[in-house]
């Protein structure tokens, strides 16, 4: 908004400061730490000039991804023992980001397969990504899994997660189990909900969430999730638990979900002891079970778990970890120890280290252990314009962590310059792992995939549109066993394209659109699925604005290698994916409201899916709340009589609907900490005299700022801060229906405390500097920077500064101001320097502009 002045005259030993004013926007904030450097040049080539200064801004939040799907159960096909998943990821923030999809928990007897390699998007894009998934269950028990989907940045942060559940149509359902239902839900909520799937199918739902303040420094998070069927007399209990943590301890119990380089997903106990704020020790003794307690649910027995994990910070907030764990899986007679660790280390302002490895011994049906490794290196270097990035890990093949015979090493080179990006990426992926022999009950297909990646990219900012242009090679190979109904073949397949993947993505206040373009030929191809040479594409594309949205995927033949698998015999490799969505409120935000609905096709298995889902909260007195969700869907697929024969097809429908009603209830004051109360209450003080008269009614819906918390005035114009620690506070409200506080009030909290605030009508005055030209003169005066005053009656001043177009804008309260413009010492004068001015609640809007003249240069004119 104000930048520096193109020039600058200083005299000797003269000091000037100048203001510098950002708006954080895409435009001005485009990494997380984004260096602004200024550098001063003089036509005096001798003289010497210090070299260039930067300042740095780092943005405290960058979690803006999020990833979602169009449902939260997923159906295995009863023949192919496949089903297709639609995963959505958006950027919410205002810097790209790059990510990459880790699956943490994919248990045994599930292949999951799809989008492997690093992504990064754009502000406000959004990419949708198919997934395949196959049972590699050789035996007939109902399928039942549950998958856990990470994005993690180039160090392994979380950046956001999906659960999801995929199992076969015979299994009883488990609804409403695969989202966290409080993602926005206040603290300390309580639901009852009736779902309905059909005349026979119907359970009661009982949900709690929330965190009790039991003092100063002892908190107790808890959420409870139950399901009642009243047909089978049964119930479910999942993702509940109680955790109590207080400054020196804690004791969790329930369910329990971490990554200690394993996933940890089920039920049982953890222990922690506090060092320090920076230390901790966790102990923990679990079985990995969705299922808390089922009476209608039958699924696989998981690993019994205990660890132990010693947590530490290492930069920042960054966690390092040293972690030891022991997993018996008596189902599948697997055994496992497991020590690992993580760290990061700053070799500088400029250079960033991260260390992760571990070591296992996995012993199966008594066998001779296996042992294995893994060691993980990352390094990051940011040189001015310049960064590299390399991110490298390696695991043999029966490393018992997530990543199990693994080898990964992607390497980046970025130049940024002042509105464009060059950068080269060289991406290696060799995922090998191997898996010992369990009886013939179980089959794991150990396929071994590699996928290598040669990119240079280009990356402009025009206006409010990027463009964004990657040319790769790509490199593929699989082999493993295709499991099949009756017979298993083994495959060794190589693939081999050159592709071109562009990308646009427009923003401004009121729309979004990304358009995500990926062309490949591919010149070799030995899976036949299709025939090589042939052309593909995939291509996402999103559009929203504050009412609604529509989003699409479209994909013409494989990309990956193993999306061969989900071809049947003579079927072309189509996918079709788009639906429009839409979210709202009404009634003063009481009534919030989402829709969307998503059309799937895919040829390949000649499947069509509709899929429909609402969900409504109507707030209302007391901090209760109705609410209503609905989720419909229809599956249309051909099942084959023979899965070998050709053209021997019969055609199925498959419908699903999921209604849901319910009420919450919110319970404030439950908390026992001893913490303060601050009631605030906000009037209207017309006559701008400071105290509440008899006419002057609450201020309504006004948002309040106290610190970094936020709420927002009742009909009656009060706030109310409960367990507010001792300590100094500022409180201001952002400015809303042109009410405004005179100024921040800062308050000492030592007791519960009342406080009546008057907020005044603010009266916009605006206006800008309007140049005088000199006949003689050719350059102009700089505007940006030019502080402007107004002075009440009473004396006090209010202060503004002009943007680089001249402008000012001031917010004052009825009166007569005095508005001027200080210019001693200055390079410019002011031929209209003071003003009175007259503002009344009659006129909201009010123009005054200044004359400026610049006076860098004077020509004095003597005649002879």
């Amino acid at each position: 908004m104000i930048t520096l002045p193109k020039s600058i005259n200083l005299n000797a030993k003269e000091k000037k400061a100048f203001p510098l004013k950002y708006i954080a926007d895409r435009k001005t904030i485009n990494k997380n730490i984004q260096a602004f450097t200024v550098s001063i040049k003089s036509d005096d080539m001798q003289l010497k000039i210090q070299p260039a200064v930067s300042f740095y801004t780092l943005l405290s939040d960058v979690t803006g991804l999020a990833i979602s799907t169009e449902q939260s159960e997923f159906y295995l096909n009863q023949v192919t023992g496949q089903s297709q998943i639609m995963l959505l990821c958006t950027n919410r923030g205002i810097v790209p980001i790059s990510f990459r999809l880790v699956l943490t928990e994919v248990p045994e007897g599930l292949e999951f397969t799809g989008e492997k390699m690093s992504l990064v998007l754009q502000p406000g894009a959004q990419q949708l990504l198919p997934f395949n998934a196959r049972n590699k269950l050789k035996n007939k028990i109902a399928a039942d899994f549950n998958v856990t989907i990470q994005a993690v940045d180039q160090g392994g942060n979380q950046l956001a997660l999906k659960r999801i559940r995929i199992m076969s149509v015979s299994s009883v359902r488990r609804y409403g189990a695969g989202d966290n239902p409080y993602g926005e839900n206040l603290n300390n909520t309580a639901a009852l909900r009736y779902m309905s799937m059909s005349q026979n199918s119907s359970f009661y739902q009982m949900q709690a969430n929330g965190k009790l303040n039991l003092s100063n420094n002892s908190d107790l998070h808890y959420r409870f999730n139950l399901d009642y069927y009243q047909d089978l007399q049964g119930i479910n209990l999942y993702d509940s638990y109680l955790d109590y943590q207080h400054k020196d301890w804690g004791l969790k119990i329930g369910s329990i979900y971490e990554n200690l380089d394993y996933a940890l997903s089920g039920r049982g106990a953890k222990a922690t002891l506090n060092f320090n704020e920076d230390k901790s020790l966790s102990i923990y003794g679990m079985q990995n079970n969705y299922m808390l307690m089922s009476q209608v649910t039958n699924s696989l027995e998981g690993p019994t778990i205990i660890a132990a994990n010693y947590a530490f910070k290492t930069i920042g907030d960054q966690q390092g970890r040293l972690t030891y764990l022991r997993s018996q899986n008596g189902f599948f007679g697997v055994n496992s120890h497991q020590v690992s660790g993580k760290t990061a280390v700053r070799l500088n302002a400029t250079q960033q280290l991260d260390l992760e490895g571990g070591y296992s011994l996995e012993k199966a049906n008594n066998h001779t252990g296996k042992h294995a490794a893994a060691l993980g290196i990352n390094y990051t270097l940011n040189a001015g314009s310049y960064q590299f990035t390399t991110n490298n890990y390696y695991s043999t093949s029966y490393y018992t962590g997530l990543h199990r015979g693994l080898f990964q090493s992607d390497n980046r080179v970025v130049k940024t310059m002042e509105k464009s990006v060059l950068s080269a990426r060289i991406s290696i992926l060799n995922n090998s792992p191997e898996y010992q022999d369990i009886g013939n009950r179980y089959s794991f297909s150990a396929n071994k995939n590699i996928i290598n990646v040669y990119e240079v990219g280009y990356s402009i900012l025009m206006g409010k549109i990027n463009l964004d242009f990657r040319p790769y090679f790509m490199d593929q190979s699989l082999q493993g066993m295709q499991l099949l109904t009756q017979l298993n073949q083994d495959f060794k397949w190589r693939s081999s394209s050159v592709r071109m993947q562009a990308n646009l993505n427009f923003f401004n206040n009121n729309h979004s659109l990304s358009i995500n373009a990926d062309y490949g030929y591919t010149y070799k191809n030995t899976a036949n699925e299709p025939k090589s040479p042939f052309h593909s594409l995939r291509l996402n594309s999103n559009y929203s604005n504050r009412l609604f949205g529509f989003t699409s995927y479209i994909q013409l033949n494989p990309y990956y290698l193993s999306d061969s698998f989900s071809a049947t015999k003579d079927a072309d490799y189509k996918l079709y994916s788009f639906g429009p969505n839409t979210s709202f409120t009404l009634y003063r935000n009481r009534l919030n409201v989402q829709l969307a609905t998503l059309y799937n096709y895919y040829g390949f298995t000649q499947t069509k899916n509709y899929a429909l889902n609402g969900s409504a909260k109507w707030m209302i007195k007391g901090n209760w709340a109705l609410t209503a969700d609905l989720f419909y869907s229809v599956m249309k697929t051909k099942v084959p009589f023979d899965y070998y024969a050709i053209n021997s097809f019969n055609s199925n429908t498959f419908n699903t609907r999921q209604i849901r009603v319910g009420i919450e209830k919110q319970f404030s004051g439950l908390n026992k900490s001893k913490g303060k109360k601050l009631e605030l209450a906000y009037f209207e003080d017309y006559n701008n005299n400071g105290t509440r008269d008899p006419n002057e009614k609450g201020a309504e819906d006004i948002t309040v700022k106290l610190n970094e918390e936020t709420a927002r005035t009742n009909s009656k114009g009060t706030v109310k801060f409960y367990e507010v620690k001792p300590g100094n506070y500022t409180v201001y409200v952002i400015n809303s229906k042109n009410w405004g506080m005179q100024e921040p009030i800062s308050i000492i909290i030592t007791k519960n405390k009342s406080m009546e605030i008057p907020l005044v009508k603010t009266i916009v005055l605006k206006g800008k500097m309007q140049v005088i030209e000199k006949s003689y003169q050719n350059i102009s005066p700089i505007l940006s920077g030019i502080l402007v005053n107004a002075k009440d009656a009473s004396g006090k001043i209010y202060k503004t500064l002009t943007d680089a177009s001249g402008n000012y804008s001031f917010y004052l309260p009825a009166g007569t101001y005095a508005v001027f413009v200080e210019t001693e010492g200055m390079s410019f004068s002011i031929g209209n320097s003071e003003n009175k001015v007259e503002l009344s609640l009659d006129k909201p809007d009010n123009q005054l502009n200044f004359e400026i003249k610049d006076e860098r240069r004077k020509v004095g004119v003597t005649r002879f």
